[in-house]
Parts: C-alpha cells; structure tokens; sequence
C-alpha cells in the first residue's frame, strides 16, 4: 500500500495499482492494521502491522491479499 504526495492536492493512496479511499485508509491507520515501512518525499509505503497479520490469519488468508 502506498500513500502518494501530491503538492497542490491531498495525497492518495494505492494498493496494487489501485486506488483506495481515503475513508478506508484511514481506518486501517486508526486500528493500527497497517504501518509505515518507508517514507520518501512522494510517497511513503505502508505494509500490514503484526495485528494486520494476525487478522488475516485468524480470517483464513494466509496467502494475503487476492484481488480481483
């Protein structure tokens, strides 16, 4: 997932090429399922936290992501 910076707009954010709500994003960052990994000046990436991890675990998904 990342999180692209923009100097005129807002950032948004992208996981596999695609675009994400912000609304979804930020609700991943506040039940701290995802955390930063690296951080630039255009973009920081964010990767699944441990509890990220564990709930796709828990759910069965322990290939990650699948998207259409």
């Amino acid at each position: 997932m990342v999180m692209h910076r923009r100097p005129t707009r807002g950032p948004y954010y992208t996981l596999a090429g695609r675009r994400l709500s912000v609304l979804l994003f930020k609700e991943l960052e506040a039940r701290r399922l995802i955390s930063p990994a690296t951080s630039g000046r255009e973009k920081t990436t964010y990767i699944l936290s441990a509890a990220g991890e564990q709930l796709l675990a828990e759910q069965g998904r322990t290939e990650g992501l699948q998207l259409p």
